[in-house]
């Protein structure tokens, strides 16, 4: 499992220099978001996709958004409140 979040950690961070400080595109926003996730990194998931959802909803995609919400918040978990938690339950509701 260590390994796991390790590598998931090292794809993050290769794919964040490949898409450069601010990605644009959803598919982007995705696969940062779904490897640090994985990663001891979840926040930055979290707020990845967080990103993902928002684009997605400014195309009308509101099951994709609330898919990228939801999938934030589980990465969040086991971090207590946080202001990105509340953020992100805001866009859900």
């Amino acid at each position: 499992l260590q390994r796991r979040t390790d590598i998931h950690g090292r794809v993050g961070a290769a794919l964040e220099q490949l898409y450069g400080d601010k990605p644009e595109r959803l598919e982007d926003l995705t696969v940062l978001g779904h490897h640090f996730a994985q990663s001891a990194e979840r926040e930055k998931g979290a707020h990845y996709l967080q990103a993902a959802g928002d684009r997605a909803r400014m195309i009308y995609a509101n099951d994709d958004a609330l898919r990228f919400y939801e999938r934030a918040l589980t990465a969040l978990d086991a971090i207590g409140q946080t202001p990105l938690k509340l953020a992100i339950a805001e866009r859900i509701a």
